[in-house]
Formats: C-alpha cells, sequence, structure tokens
C-alpha cells in the first residue's frame, strides 16, 4: 500500500471478503498477500491507537498533578483516588494507604 492509509471501515470489508473466500478455499495467492498486508496495516494502526491513549493518559494525569500544585481546593474538588505528583498531605497518604483521598 502506498499514499495515504485506507480509512478502517474500507480495511475491514476488505478483510471480511478475504476471509471469506479463505473460509470457502477460494483465496488467490496473490489475494493471501493483500489479506497479509491489510491485516499487519489494521494491527499496525490498532498498536498506534493504544500508544496514543497511553500518551493522552499520562498527559491528564500530569495535568491533574499540576492543577494540585497550583490549589489545594483543586486538589480536593477533582480527584478522589490520588495522583502522582500530587503534593498535598492527603494525596501522599492516600497513595501511601492505597485508599481514596479525603478531604
Amino acid at each position: 500500500m502506498t499514499g495515504q492509509p485506507l480509512p478502517t471501515d474500507v480495511v475491514e470489508a476488505r478483510l471480511n471478503h478475504l476471509i471469506d473466500r479463505a473460509r470457502r478455499g477460494r483465496l488467490l495467492h496473490e489475494e493471501a498477500d493483500r489479506f497479509t498486508t491489510e491485516l499487519r496495516d489494521l494491527v499496525r494502526r490498532m498498536e498506534d491507537t493504544e500508544d496514543e491513549r497511553d500518551r493522552l493518559a499520562a498527559e491528564v494525569t500530569r495535568l491533574t498533578a499540576g492543577q494540585c500544585i497550583d490549589s489545594r481546593a483543586m486538589c480536593e474538588q477533582h480527584h478522589a483516588p490520588p495522583v502522582a505528583g500530587c503534593p498535598y498531605p492527603r494525596c501522599r497518604a492516600a497513595r501511601a494507604t492505597g485508599r481514596a483521598a479525603t478531604a
């Protein structure tokens, strides 16, 4: 495949077609090659999506802890579970005990 990746729904439709042909024993060699290529592309997209989710979750954690540094009220208002990096005693104690932070 060259250029822009195909939309996921198009790739899924193509894979479903190829799976159907494979089940019926009618998959041509060229189709098997295309199936492999498109399946790899789909797996790569899924991995990229997961990496992006992990990056965003880390950023949310960082920003939440940053809010706590600016305002204790923000700490008390915005997270019941303790947040890594929060400097306030209620979060530090909750992280140490593994319990929810309380005001």
